[in-house]
């Protein structure tokens, strides 16, 4: 179960996306406002809570090279094995806290191969 935001969405709205955290996050998705400072992969995916479907873009990053053995982000892309877990908390459903979601679609990959060159915007196949 992810925390709610309650306070922040009844001011602010309903979110443009989530971070990894299901820290509600508003304007365009920008790879340098994932949670991870340290990302070197990120990804805005769409989700949906597989009790009532409702739907959710989400963030997703790694580090490269990762300090733990894995899959890189598009090896994870590629393998259809992207897992968020529960969905951001928004009180969507009665089970929504506890359903899992469903991957839908990536919206965007992002790769940063080094930190001087910044972010570069790839098409996964």
């Amino acid at each position: 179960m992810r925390q709610g935001y309650e306070d922040i969405i009844r001011r602010a709205g309903r979110p443009d996306w989530f971070d990894k955290n299901g820290v509600p996050r508003y304007g365009r998705f920008i790879p340098d406002r994932v949670a991870n400072v340290y990302a070197r992969e990120a990804a805005l995916v769409r989700i949906c809570c597989r009790n009532c479907g409702t739907s959710f873009d989400v963030a997703f990053s790694r580090p490269s090279p990762s300090p733990v053995p894995s899959l890189s982000l598009a090896e994870l892309i590629k393998t259809r094995q992207l897992s968020y877990g529960d969905p951001p908390n928004i009180k969507c459903c009665p089970k929504g806290l506890f359903a899992g979601s469903a991957t839908k679609k990536v919206l965007e990959y992002w790769h940063k191969s080094d930190v001087r060159t910044g972010w570069i915007e790839r098409k996964l196949r």
